[in-house]
């Protein structure tokens, strides 16, 4: 059967290799249940996540977040969780520490998706995360299984000095300096690849957005990154904050 993210489930497959080996999918049933908790047809990259690692995210699986097909449905059953036809819960945080739950907005559909923010099961204190969940699953198995793991890294802020969107800044000039895209995003997420190094950079979705991007570039060394971020900041027109690096520089 034709995936219904092909793209997506690439970038996955290549950045863990033997994953598709180990991730499994929920059940029909339950997705049809979880549809029906939902009140309306669930997005369609919900529907793929759900039919692909929607019983087991093999690696890719939080430490502290199940995103569970029967988790979720449990919580429901529970009571754990009140039914509302906007927001759906699509990941429990076990971590009784900080219970900030995983949830779809799905009054604000997009691209096929729909924005995921954290909230208390009470509904209190929402905080958008992602644009899509999409985006929040192909960004943190970059960072985890690509970023990571080069040698230097570092963590900081793209802004704009002469207004506008700071990706369609930034796109340009990183598919000049020979960076590929491997999954397309929208205006709040990004995510970039090269042999050497890499960069992924996001921000909460606001309106009207803001001007800056949070960022994470690896690479061979710090005179490299710093060389790569000297040529954003000049051809993209961006002011860059470096504001850590890991490891610690001596």
């Amino acid at each position: 059967m034709e995936s219904l993210e092909p793209e997506l489930e690439n970038l996955l497959v290549t950045l863990v290799p033997g994953l598709a080996n180990t991730w499994q999918g929920a059940t029909a049933d339950e997705i049809d249940a979880i549809e029906k908790v939902a009140g309306r047809p669930l997005p369609r990259f919900y529907r793929w996540f759900l039919s692909t690692m929607g019983r087991d995210m093999g690696p890719l699986e939080d430490s502290t977040r199940d995103c569970s097909a029967k988790r979720v449905l449990q919580c429901y059953s529970d009571g754990l969780v009140t039914v509302d036809r906007r927001y759906l819960l699509v990941g429990y945080e076990t971590d009784e520490s900080v219970p900030m739950h995983l949830f779809y907005d799905l009054d604000r559909p997009v691209r096929n998706d729909a924005p995921v923010l954290e909230m208390y099961m009470s509904g209190a204190d929402p905080t958008y995360g992602f644009e899509t969940f999409r985006e929040k699953l192909a960004w943190s198995a970059f960072a985890a299984h690509r970023l990571q793991r080069l040698p230097q890294r570092c963590i900081g802020l793209l802004t704009a000095t002469e207004g506008g969107r700071v990706l369609a800044q930034l796109a340009p000039v990183m598919s000049a300096n020979g960076f590929i895209q491997p999954i397309a995003t929208g205006p709040f997420c990004g995510i970039f690849d090269r042999s050497d190094s890499a960069i992924i950079c996001a921000i909460a979705p606001e309106d009207p957005p803001l001007d800056f991007l949070v960022f994470r570039f690896g690479g061979a060394s710090q005179g490299a990154l710093r060389h790569l971020l000297g040529t954003i900041a000049e051809e993209a027109a961006l002011s860059i904050e470096v504001q850590s690096w890991e490891p610690p520089l001596e």
